[in-house]
């Protein structure tokens, strides 16, 4: 294409500049992130976990990291929910479904991830941005996998983001979150610089 439509001022700069700073030759433009503005963000918990999952790359052999599996299958008084990425295929999904075959997971397959995040206490994912939509809906997110270091290292610093790598560690995290009382809008205290270049209040 001859520009990229995007809705934050880093992913502009990552279609338009290269690592070394030099210019891409792609042109991209700013267009705001309005659609959750005017979302209705009610809450109804029906569950405990999201986890959002995503393709595999350079032939990663799992959907997702083995003590995340561990956990769900120590600990079945925890609900979770999965969300396969779009662009699962009916063959990833039915690798899915087998994965995940316990009585306290529920894999949605097309179901509005929004709303999901109306329904949930904790998100978990590898290294998606969808964290950034979890905090419209004040839901933390934990990632699982070292790439979120690389991407998200201001906002893992100042917890805004979590990040666990091992099995002890990632259940610390997720019993600490799923018994906080989260007072405070997680979304106040996020770089709007990644959310949205404009005005939340803006039309």
């Amino acid at each position: 294409p001859d520009w990229f439509w995007t809705w934050n001022e880093i992913s502009k700069e990552r279609i338009e500049y290269l690592d070394n700073n030099s210019l891409s030759g792609l042109n991209a433009t700013i267009s705001g992130y309005k659609f959750l503005e005017r979302y209705d963000k009610s809450r109804i918990q029906q569950f405990d976990v999201l986890i959002t999952l995503q393709p595999l790359f350079f032939n990663q052999p799992t959907y997702l990291q083995y003590f995340v599996l561990k956990l769900i299958k120590d600990y079945k008084n925890i609900s979770w929910v999965i969300k396969p990425h779009p662009k699962h295929t009916n063959r990833d999904l039915i690798k899915i479904e087998k994965i995940f075959s316990f009585k306290n997971v529920n894999i949605k397959k097309q179901k509005n991830i929004f709303e999901l995040f109306k329904q949930c206490k904790l998100h978990i994912t590898e290294f998606s941005s969808t964290a950034y939509e979890g905090l419209y809906f004040n839901v933390p997110t934990v990632f699982t996998n070292h790439i979120a270091a690389e991407e998200f290292p201001d906002e893992i610093k100042n917890k805004l983001f979590y990040i666990s790598t091992d099995y002890e560690d990632f259940k610390k995290k997720v019993f600490e979150l799923l018994n906080k009382n989260i007072e405070e809008n997680l979304f106040d205290n996020a770089d709007r610089n990644y959310i949205d270049l404009f005005p939340i209040n803006q039309k």
